[in-house]
């Protein structure tokens, strides 16, 4: 969470913000945060960004069909930021989607979504990786509470080889997955909409993208133990 967004109550943060500078090292989790902390006078910070565990997210071949299969899934929680506006425009639009994740009841469409999805519940371990894997988009809305510009559904998601289909950000698209070749990305709903009733009439693209999006991320190091010696690194350094 971004220990420096303005929507967070004034109390939330406190005790962390007093003990910032008794820190030797602080990493931080998203690129707004440099300007935060320097802000702050805190120079000894360098970015850690979240990762996959290989053991829980990972492709599975030759899966069979099962509940869990669709054209389209989310798996998250609900923010009122207007991903449940985004979600309604697809049920609308006759995309098989499912949803999956908490505190949806708080959507205002949440009796049309139960009417649409049945029981909306979170997922964890290997129920997420199966739903994943038995989707061929997965959709990710970045948190506006948190000021995202990624999360770590963005490396969770192409350890299935399902093609992401994500909110732009500049972040997502020059740091970690190229535009059109490694992840999709939609800028409003409506663009949403098109590029999802684009390429479920095209998989030869998904595939494509998949396995570009799946080959940057083993290739690129975000797994767990990548994060793990990066921390050690600047410890030892």
């Amino acid at each position: 969470d971004d220990p420096f967004s303005v929507k967070y109550k004034k109390y939330f943060w406190r005790h962390f913000k007093k003990s910032i500078p008794f820190y030797n090292h602080i990493f931080y989790y998203r690129e707004k945060n440099l300007a935060d902390y320097k802000n702050l006078g805190c120079e000894n910070i360098s970015m850690l960004r979240s990762y996959y565990i290989k053991e829980n997210n990972f492709f599975i071949p030759n899966l069979k069909s099962n509940n869990y299969s669709c054209d389209v899934i989310f798996i998250g929680h609900f923010e009122d930021d207007g991903r449940d506006e985004a979600l309604k425009l697809l049920l609308e639009n006759n995309i098989n989607i499912k949803l999956y994740g908490t505190n949806w009841q708080k959507s205002k469409y949440y009796k049309y979504f139960i009417e649409n999805f049945g029981e909306i519940k979170p997922l964890y371990k290997d129920d997420y990786n199966t739903a994943l894997n038995s989707a061929q988009i997965a959709l990710v809305f970045l948190s506006k509470l948190n000021n995202d510009t990624y999360t770590r559904r963005c490396f969770e998601i192409p350890a299935t080889k399902t093609m992401m289909l994500a909110e732009y950000t500049n972040d997502l698209d020059k740091n970690l997955f190229t535009a059109d070749k490694e992840a999709v990305y939609f800028n409003n709903n409506k663009e949403l909409l098109q590029k999802i009733s684009f390429y479920i009439n095209n998989p030869k693209d998904i595939e494509k993208i998949s396995q570009a999006g799946y080959d940057k991320l083993l290739n690129a190091g975000h797994e767990v133990t990548d994060r793990a010696k990066q921390i050690l690194k600047k410890y030892k350094g």
